[in-house]
């Protein structure tokens, strides 16, 4: 495990810069299983610490490319490249590292999918705070892109909040629909609005010779906000529409 002193004085030297910036995540490489390459491992886990930054804002989050920036690149690379599975291993290097949690977990192959197996563990009490899993087919790179940032907010949301989360990002294109729903909606009342505006001043211009020359003024903006409040409506319509289809 950590018996080499350099190591040791080196993440001594590190636990206490990272004790002012707590809590502290650290996320290990993930551990690539038989057919599985390790350039892949490597690319899934630097994208699974961008995902845990994301999901993880009150925490400063290291990957192993940062650790190894701070520690002597050679003696870290020998010990990240032991096998280290088990709670105490894990706690024994996270603590090491000064921080508080560690998120570890593996790319395996089963069938013709991949398999990632995530897990956040409490360094100080060396107990697992949640797993979370789901696989992705070998030939589908943006389904595994999207396993990975699923299986991430799986670590840091209750049950069922992250598959949540995934339907309402599915339907991101009625939300928009309806949005600009709401904004045509908007124009079409300040076009109705106008027109409603002139007639009330045309009746009033019969007895008033003020309200007379208001309505002359005012007869422009009542016919663009005519032409408005029809294109507005039709437009309404047919976004309302899109959005409820597509939901």
């Amino acid at each position: 495990m950590l018996d080499s002193p350099a190591v040791i004085t080196a993440a001594a030297a590190l636990a206490c810069l990272l004790s002012t910036a707590s809590p502290t995540l650290a996320v290990l490489d993930l551990s690539p299983h038989e057919g599985v390459s390790k350039d892949l491992a490597r690319t899934l886990t630097e994208l699974l610490v961008v995902d845990v930054r994301e999901v993880a804002p009150g925490m400063r989050v290291f990957g192993s490319a940062d650790i190894a920036g701070m520690i002597n690149f050679h003696e870290e690379k020998v010990r990240l490249g032991q096998r280290c599975e088990d709670q105490t291993c894990l706690a024994e290097i996270g603590g090491a590292m000064g921080a508080k949690e560690v998120v570890t977990g593996s790319l395996s192959i089963l069938g013709g999918d991949y398999v990632l197996v995530l897990r956040r563990m409490d360094v100080a009490h060396a107990h697992v705070l949640a797993e979370s899993s789901g696989s992705a087919p070998q030939t589908d790179s943006a389904k595994l892109r999207g396993l990975v940032a699923t299986a991430t907010r799986g670590l840091f949301m209750p049950a069922g909040a992250a598959s949540l989360l995934e339907r309402r990002h599915g339907r991101l294109l009625p939300w928009v629909l309806g949005g600009a729903a709401v904004l045509t909606l908007v124009a079409c009342v300040v076009g109705w609005a106008e027109v409603a505006s002139f007639d009330s001043l045309r009746g009033e211009s019969q007895t008033q010779a003020v309200t007379y020359a208001q309505a002359v003024a005012a007869q422009p903006a009542a016919q663009t906000g005519q032409v408005v409040g029809i294109v507005a409506a039709i437009a309404t319509g047919g976004l309302g529409a899109g959005a409820a289809l597509t939901w």
